[in-house]
């Protein structure tokens, strides 16, 4: 220990620690500015990858346009550019995937959630090669080493100084050695102070450097894209997606009223350009014909218009039947209604009760009119059928082989019969059109009664409802009347016997009537509520009659 100790005191130690010093701060210049000085070149590099738009005297706004077209046009460029330099090529691919590129051929901005330095700043882009935490203490290391070894030496010196203390004639002598020692370690604590201010300089100077480059980065980023806030971006996809709705909303509507109109114009005359051919081939069937089945032919005629006309009086019948069981349904919901409000004055549950029952009947009476429509269907479907037995008479009958003079012309007669016979048809079937857009219009305006019958009947249960809780004041009032009427009767027999004391028994005579007011006020509110109530169902009655009338 006392070795180590004089060894350390020595006056030379000093500038051995200085060295020291040197060599830590060397060291670290050494290991990190050539990484900075690498991350400041490749950003230069992204810089010069980035274009920017020749100003030529234009206004701001036109140059910022003009700025994002061209950072448009050359993004992907860009991105291979900056995405093949190691200090950026990470932080670069986190800001693409904030980044919303045009997808309509004529847009030519890009779009981004997020400023760019949020991913372009000191940590990110010094991170991956320098640690910066560490880089910047190193200053203080230089200060806390400095002052470690001016002490440590300090320390030493004062143990050899120690011994030579005790004795009188050693005393100066050791005294001087100390100082001599003192005097020279300070000089490692000036040296560490000296290089941590130079380190700390250099530290500035360079980061300074980078942070100007990466913000004329972000510069650049900034003018060639279009920031909008996450916020924004939302609103503008709501308002896109309200848009698309409405779109969708009214090509239904369009549809819908297309296929109507389709439906209503085309159906009898594709029906009628169907038949003509048939009736053009039996022409020419009868042209051809040189054969004496004239009574097979007749019969194949006679039963076609039968089964045509039957098949179709069958449903137009049904369809009749239907229409006017759905009007004797309507009759009795009108009859059932007219009841109602006779009797809703006197039971109004019971009315609501009945109203039920008659939207259950309407439900039960609109059945016919699907099943008509359905009748209709099949009525389609065995003209089909009648059009296939024709061909299949006209097969037959391709087969004779001469016919006379005198059965061309009765077959003429009789072809001219069925093309009189097929203008009534057309007609027919024109009427069987309207009659189904009446239907349809008939069917509508059901489902609107229906709608408002109901909406009536959740109207009679809410005043039902209402009614009761009235009727339930009502009673709490009867009973505070009761409890008056015998708070009265009390106070009389209070009065009639204690005559004396009549000017404090009217202060509770007064309470008593201010109650009585109030009760009957609240009885009044009540009563023109139930008016307003019976006013209302009158004029949804009188609706339902005036529509039931049309």
């Amino acid at each position: 220990m006392d070795a180590l100790a004089n060894a350390l005191s020595q006056p030379n130690t000093g500038y051995y620690f200085m060295g020291f010093i040197a060599l830590v701060f060397v060291s670290s210049c050494a290991h990190y500015f050539p990484k900075i000085w690498k991350v400041e070149k490749e950003l230069k590099e992204a810089l010069a990858a980035i274009p920017a738009a020749e100003r030529e005297n234009l206004p701001a706004d036109a140059y910022h346009r003009r700025q994002r077209e061209e950072f448009c046009l050359q993004f992907e460029r860009i991105s291979q550019d900056i995405g093949q330099i190691k200090s950026l090529g990470h932080v670069w691919d986190e800001f693409v995937e904030s980044v919303v590129q045009p997808k309509d051929e004529g847009a030519n901005t890009i779009v981004v959630s997020d400023r760019p330095g949020m991913y372009f700043n000191i940590e990110s882009v010094l991170g991956t090669n320098v640690n910066l935490p560490q880089f910047l203490a190193y200053p203080n290391y230089l200060i806390g080493i400095g002052l470690f070894l001016t002490f440590l030496g300090i320390a030493c010196a004062l143990h050899v100084a120690q011994a030579g203390l005790t004795s009188a004639d050693g005393g100066q002598e050791a005294m001087r050695h100390l100082l001599g020692v003192a005097s020279t370690k300070f000089l490692s604590s000036l040296a560490g102070i000296f290089f941590s201010i130079v380190l700390a300089i250099w530290q500035r100077f360079s980061l300074k450097h980078v942070k100007a480059k990466i913000t004329k980065l972000c510069d650049l980023i900034e003018l060639g894209t279009q920031y909008k806030s996450t916020a924004e971006l939302l609103i503008e996809s709501n308002e896109e997606l309200a848009r698309h709705t409405q779109a969708l909303n009214d090509m239904a509507g369009n549809i819908s009223e297309g296929i109507g109109t389709v439906l209503s114009n085309k159906l009898p005359a594709s029906v009628a350009q169907a038949l003509e051919p048939l009736a053009e081939e039996i022409k020419g069937l009868a042209q051809k014909f040189s054969s004496t089945n004239e009574d097979a032919l007749d019969s194949v005629l006679k039963e076609f218009l039968g089964q045509m006309r039957q098949s179709t009086g069958e449903d137009m019948q049904g369809l009749m039947e239907s229409v006017s069981s759905l009007r004797t349904s309507l009759d009795e919901l009108v009859g059932n209604i007219r009841v109602m409000s006779n009797d809703f004055g006197a039971e109004t549950r019971e009315s609501s009760v009945r109203l039920g029952m008659a939207l259950e009947k309407f439900t039960i009476s609109f059945g016919p009119v699907l099943q008509g429509i359905t009748e209709f269907s099949s009525t389609l479907g065995s003209l089909q059928g009648i059009a296939g037995r024709i061909d299949e008479a006209g097969g037959n009958l391709s087969g004779a082989a001469t016919v006379s003079q005198e059965s061309m012309t009765r077959l003429s007669g009789t072809v001219t019969e069925i093309m009189s016979q097929m203008e009534p048809l057309k007609e027919t079937f024109a009427q069987m059109s309207e009659s189904l857009n009446r239907i349809s219009a008939t069917s509508s305006q059901l489902q609107q009664a229906g709608s408002t019958i109901f909406s009536a009947a959740q109207d009679f249960r809410g005043s039902a409802e209402m009614i009761g809780q009235a009727e339930e004041r009502f009673q709490d009032k009867v009973k505070s009347f009761e409890s008056a009427a015998v708070g009265i009767s009390g106070t009389a027999e209070v009065l009639h016997e204690a005559s004396n004391k009549i000017s404090t028994a009217a202060n509770p005579l007064a309470d008593v009537s201010i109650g009585l007011n109030g009760a009957l006020k609240q009885l009044q509110e009540t009563e023109q509520q139930i008016q307003q109530n019976q006013a209302e169902l009158r004029q949804i009655l009188d609706g339902l009659r005036s529509y039931s009338e049309t």
